[in-house]
């Protein structure tokens, strides 16, 4: 066998040939590049440079598709026909000068009266062969127990503006229908200017342009001017239970916001997909929610009512002249046409609609093929490649791991800093020093360690392996080819990280996947040009930073107002996800947050990290990256930016409660007292700063029950209680306590007094079922409202939300059928009671003399938060207690 020192010979002979190829070892030291020495600083600054791009480009593409918006056309330009945003501002604007309008108030009622008057004046001027039709229409009693299992929504009273346009030319125009629908109320602490008069403002202006547009329309359209909304989607439930119209609706658009301001965008579509492939063709801004921090005027940014108008008016035009409407319907009903379509645009001017069938069998293609390409180059590999490709695939495990871990200090140090606040929520980017550098931080950490393991491998296997070869291949060479060969290696660890995503995606049936479609085959397709096709006998190299700059762009595009939008949405959203304030720890909002930037961190800068081992920079980079985390950290600490402003503000649940019947020890006594507390988690420290010589007392401990949550840290005081608050209070009265067949029933007289909203959770570990019928007239007439019915209860309570106009009932009937062995053991003024049966909450909104002074201490970044479950400026309590040894009612 010819010895090592031969072979070297001949093959150095074979290349002084003319003509002669040279062979790849030698060509290992003649045509290694010459290197140029970076210092480790010269790299960091490369690196971080590339990463400044890098953000910029997310942070460019985000504010092209997601804050530009269309300029305002003014109602000369618009004409009749078109748009005109400036329009409908005009009836925005009338709205939310009426003030805050909830269900049950006369502002509501004034805001009712003027889209009908408006509508009516569009009707008196639409085109002759036009017909516009409008109804007031009063919802009946109706209970909505679909949507929520555990909670019946009850209702009535309830008005709604309803306008149906349709050609007088077509014989069968009104048959099939798209319906169009929005909500006049608002909740009880805002003007609503965002949610949603802008969206009922936007309706009433395409009323008026499509009255001059519809004579040639084969469909209706109808639109929903609808109450109750805030409360639960009565409004709307009303409508298509009640009215005879729903018969005829094939499609419905909904319009809802998050705040005031930005632009529409499509958020739900189903269940046919034709209605989206519509939108897709004809939307002028296709965009696939009105979202901000308030929800107030001057809010509303200029050009978000164009950008919806100019998107529903195109579409409402297509549907009303498409031969497809009729047949929505029936497709919809088919099980077979759930909807699930992947849609996304793409620079806000195109819209990509694809069905998830379609989405499973190119993701699974793509998978596949990225399997494939890696067995065969790990096969044609000179040298063994599946341990080294292990190997960098656990450097990725590791830099997942050390961020996230990083991450979630961070947070936990952060909770314990600040332990009465969310220094971010006014300043969102403040989470890029707080938990995006943290997070850097340990993805930068466990790629380094799993870089050196790497490299280390490589270089003992291949040093050897050369020199066994070519005893003139320098140390230094061997040390380039091997960290050469290790940015690569990772490069395509960071190609299979996509390949997973994007295989959990699939198997879920997540539509968002179409994300980790654009991240793996781009850079996939570039790298792969670069290796093989366009260069296929390149001397070795390092990666090239080119190859980002052609890999990263449309990935940017296709993900960036998602990537940027989620820190925000999660900022925003932390300002009020603690259901029961108080109860949920300030650390689990933080670490949600540092979880998820972690999490967005290691996807989006999976192929930048292979490029940061490079001179010995990396040691800067981690360096920097402390430093500002540091220096986040300080600003959130000494509070030299403030963690609430006017525009986003914390949010505080104060009220004057009465408790009718609380206990105290064996008594029940009536208490009287001004409740804070607030939905953002964290101490309400500086709040009451401003109301120290109020004399409140705050606790960690179980505070008012107000039925749909309870306080577990707030602060209360006691007021006096004036004598017509006393009276205005609500009553039971237990009118029968029978048994028949076994079963206990006891029906009880429930008063509201002043209250037309309330909340009443029962008892389902004691009753089975329930029936509620309203009290009206002076005869007594007797309506149902809730239909016998077995109840399901949440930890044991099932509540019943009640909501009706300034006119409404306030009497009822609430009948009780008990499980089999509780038997009727009368009634009991006093003594050892031990369960709730009933717990009963009235709101009125009434502002009380104390009341008034607290809130106007209150600092002007704090705001009264209003949703479907909170209570009112005055809160009555009232219970009726269930006595186990007597099987007694107590009041």
């Amino acid at each position: 066998m010819a010895s090592a020192s031969n072979i070297r010979r001949r093959r150095n002979s074979e290349t002084q040939q003319p003509g002669a190829e040279a062979e790849p070892t030698s060509a290992l030291r003649q045509n290694v590049p010459v290197v140029l020495k970076r210092t480790s600083i010269q790299a960091a600054l490369n690196w971080t440079a590339l990463l400044l791009a890098f953000m910029n480009a997310f942070w460019l593409a985000y504010h092209y598709q997601a804050v530009r918006l269309p300029a305002p056309v003014s109602a000369v330009e618009a004409g009749r026909r078109g748009f005109s945003e400036q329009r409908a501002f005009r009836h925005v604007r009338a709205l939310t000068n009426f003030g805050p309008h909830p269900v049950g108030s006369s502002s509501l009622d004034l805001a009712v009266e003027y889209v009908l008057t408006e509508v009516r004046k569009v009707a008196e001027t639409s085109n002759p062969n036009v017909d516009v039709e409008v109804e007031l229409f009063h919802a009946k009693p109706g209970v909505n127990a679909k949507v929520f299992k555990k909670r019946s929504l009850a209702y009535t009273n309830l008005k709604q503006v309803i306008v149906r346009i349709a050609s007088k030319l077509s014989t069968h125009a009104e048959e099939n229908s798209i319906l169009v629908s929005s909500h006049i109320d608002s909740v009880i602490t805002s003007e609503g200017a965002g949610d949603c008069s802008s969206c009922v403002g936007v309706m009433l202006e395409l009323v008026r342009a499509l009255s001059h547009l519809a004579q040639n329309f084969k469909h209706s359209v109808i639109f929903l001017f609808n109450t109750g909304e805030e409360e639960g989607l009565n409004g709307a439930h009303s409508f298509i239970t009640q009215h005879p119209l729903n018969a005829t609706i094939r499609a419905f658009i909904d319009l809802e916001a998050m705040g005031a301001g930005g632009r529409s965008q499509l958020f739900q579509a189903g269940p046919d997909r034709w209605l989206l492939n519509v939108f897709a063709r004809v939307a002028k801004h296709p965009s696939g929610l009105l979202v901000a921090q308030n929800d107030r005027l001057e809010l509303v940014r200029p050009g978000s009512l164009q950008h919806s108008g100019d998107n529903l008016l195109a579409l409402l035009q297509e549907v009303a002249n498409s031969t497809e409407l009729p047949n929505v319907k029936s497709r919809g009903h088919n099980d077979s046409a759930k909807m699930d379509s992947v849609f996304f645009d793409f620079m806000g001017r195109y819209m990509i609609v694809y069905n998830q069938h379609f989405a499973k069998k190119l993701n699974t293609s793509i998978i596949l093929q990225s399997l494939v390409l890696l067995i065969g180059s790990i096969l044609q590999a000179r040298r063994p490649a599946l341990l080294p490709l292990l190997l960098a695939l656990f450097t990725l495990v590791l830099s997942w791991i050390l961020s996230i871990v990083m991450a979630v200090l961070a947070g936990f140090i952060l909770s314990i800093l600040l332990n009465s606040q969310f220094p971010y929520v006014a300043l969102p980017w403040l989470v890029i020093g707080l938990f995006g550098a943290p997070s850097l931080f340990g993805a930068l950490l466990g790629h380094s360690l799993g870089h050196s393991i790497l490299v280390k491998y490589l270089h003992h296997t291949q040093t050897s392996e050369l020199k066994n070869v070519d005893s003139q291949t320098s140390t230094e060479s061997v040390g380039n080819l091997v960290i050469w060969e290790v940015e690569k290696l990772l490069f395509k660890a960071g190609l299979l990280q996509w390949v997973f995503i994007l295989a959990l995606g699939t198997w879920f049936g997540v539509g968002a996947s179409y994300i980790a479609l654009f991240w793996l085959v781009v850079p996939a397709v570039t790298y792969g040009l670069k290796e093989i096709f366009l260069f296929p006998r390149q001397p070795p190299g390092e990666l090239k930073t080119y190859i980002l700059f052609f890999s990263l762009p449309l990935p940017i595009l296709i993900s960036a107002e998602t990537f940027i939008f989620l820190p925000y949405f999660l900022s925003s959203s932390l300002a009020r996800f603690d259901k029961h304030p108080g109860g949920t720890p300030l650390w689990v909002g933080n670490v949600a947050a540092a979880i998820a930037i972690s999490v967005l961190v290691c996807l989006s800068l999976v192929y930048l990290f292979p490029y940061v081992h490079r001179s010995g920079g990396v040691k800067w980079i981690l360096l920097g990256t402390a430093l500002v985390t540091l220096v986040t950290f300080c600003i959130a600490y000494f509070e030299v930016l403030p963690a609430y402003t006017k525009d986003a503000n914390r949010l505080m649940n104060v009220a004057h409660v009465i408790e009718t019947n609380a206990r105290s020890g064996e008594s029940l006594i009536p208490k009287s007292y001004i409740s804070i507390s607030s939905f953002t988690p964290g101490k309400i420290v500086g709040e009451m700063e401003s109301l120290k010589t109020e004399g409140f007392q705050c606790a960690n401990s179980e505070g008012p029950d107000f039925v749909t949550f309870n306080i577990k840290y707030g602060c209360t005081k006691a007021v006096s209680m004036e004598e017509t608050l006393w009276k205005s209070r609500p009553s039971f009265n237990v009118t029968q306590d029978s048994e028949l067949n076994g079963h206990r029933i006891t029906s009880i007289l429930m008063k509201t007094a002043l209250a037309r909203r309330w909340f009443m959770s029962v008892n389902t570990n004691k009753i089975k079922a329930l029936k509620l019928e309203i009290i009206s007239g002076t005869a007594g007439s007797r309506q149902t409202l809730i239909p016998r019915e077995d109840i399901v209860g949440n930890e044991g309570w099932h509540i019943i939300q009640f909501v009706t106009d300034k006119d409404g009932p306030a009497k009822f009937i609430l009948d009780l059928f008990w499980y089999k062995n509780l038997t009727a053991g009368g009634l009991q003024k006093e003594g050892h009671h031990e369960t709730s049966l009933l717990k009963l909450r009235t709101d009125v909104a009434v502002e009380t003399a104390e009341l008034s002074r607290v809130l106007q201490k209150l600092p002007d970044w704090c705001t009264l938060f209003a949703s479907s479950i909170s209570p009112y400026t005055l809160a009555y309590l009232a219970n009726v207690w269930f006595a186990e040894s007597s099987d007694s009612l107590i009041f």
